[in-house]
């Protein structure tokens, strides 16, 4: 508790020192990437990424794990286990008992997380390959499910629904969090910028935007709490939703692009993108942020000028209907 603290003046929270100890294993793998691999252990290691999740977890944790005996997580689409990770330190914190199941569909993320993220104290932690759609668990097995920056990433309706559904009976919880919703943009300025940055990166790869491919595909926090409500949970977008407004910097930016996912959401309406390389894709943002940055400086005359992003990140609390 009181391990973070805000910027008002920007908008970030500032982890507490021990924050970085904590990324070091994914910082670790993000050296020793070769310039044509991709990882999203960039992201997942940056102090700013973890106190954005610490500041949504620790108060579910609290409220709705702690009290619970032999607590059992499922954590769905896990990747290399970041916040799986994060999970498994704040519980131990407590010295109480309890299960975390990792389980994401890339076996490559799956074996990354066997070997780093490992059982602690009284917290037991296990990885398994599985796919969010059709989960090889039995009813009821978990206290709650988790979605953490996950469920926007499964694309189609259908596809979230059946992910949805698969919560809702193997969990009497579930948690939503998620930067990429129509409400990700806390207004139309930084819709604005957000718009420049892919068009521009469309342009330096000789691209412009194909109008009949759909764009990435995002939801209100209306149409997620309508969905969840069909899928077996009850949630009320009136008192079951919180919204916080970070500002991240070009670095962060930079990082995200290193994430195929990312990649394929930020291009996917882009002509011929299925043509062009990720590798292509993730320097047209790097060149184009530099390119910001340095205009930014020149307006300001500061030489240490960042171009700042604001999004508006989401979590979305559900009970199982009985």
């Amino acid at each position: 508790m009181g391990t973070e603290q805000r910027s008002e003046q920007q908008g970030r929270w500032i982890p507490a020192e021990g924050a970085e100890g904590l990324a070091q294993i994914f910082i670790k793998k993000a050296q020793m990437l070769e310039p044509n691999e991709f990882s999203f252990g960039p992201m997942a290691g940056r102090s700013e990424y973890i106190a954005v999740n610490r500041l949504f977890l620790i108060p579910i944790i609290e409220r709705d794990i702690i009290p619970v005996e032999n607590a059992n997580l499922l954590d769905i689409a896990c990747a290399q286990g970041g916040n799986t990770k994060l999970l498994r330190d704040f519980l131990a914190q407590y010295g109480k008992s309890a299960t975390i199941t990792g389980a994401d569909i890339d076996r490559e993320a799956v074996a990354e997380g066997k070997a780093n993220v490992l059982s602690k104290d009284s917290i037991k932690v296990d990885f398994l390959l599985a796919d969010a759609r059709r989960l090889p668990f039995p009813r009821d097995q978990f206290t709650a499910a988790l979605f953490l920056n996950a469920l926007h990433e499964i694309q189609g309706q259908d596809n979230k629904m059946d992910a949805l559904r698969e919560a809702a009976r193997v969990a009497k919880k579930l948690y939503v969090l998620s930067a990429f919703t129509a409400s990700m943009f806390p207004d139309r300025h930084e819709f604005g910028i957000w718009g420049d940055l892919r068009k521009n990166c469309f342009t330096r790869l000789g691209k412009q935007r194909d109008r009949s491919k759909p764009r990435f595909e995002v939801h209100s926090i209306e149409e997620y709490c309508e969905m969840m409500n069909k899928a077996g949970w009850r949630i009320d977008p009136g008192e079951n939703v919180r919204k916080e407004t970070f500002a991240i910097n070009s670095e962060v930016l930079k990082d995200f692009s290193n994430d195929k996912p990312f990649l394929y959401g930020f291009y996917q309406d882009m002509e011929d993108t299925d043509e062009v390389s990720f590798d292509a894709k993730r320097h047209a943002i790097w060149d184009e942020v530099e390119a910001m940055e340095e205009a930014r400086r020149l307006e300001t005359g500061d030489p240490n000028a960042m171009v700042i992003f604001r999004r508006t990140w989401v979590l979305l609390e559900a009970q199982r209907v009985a």
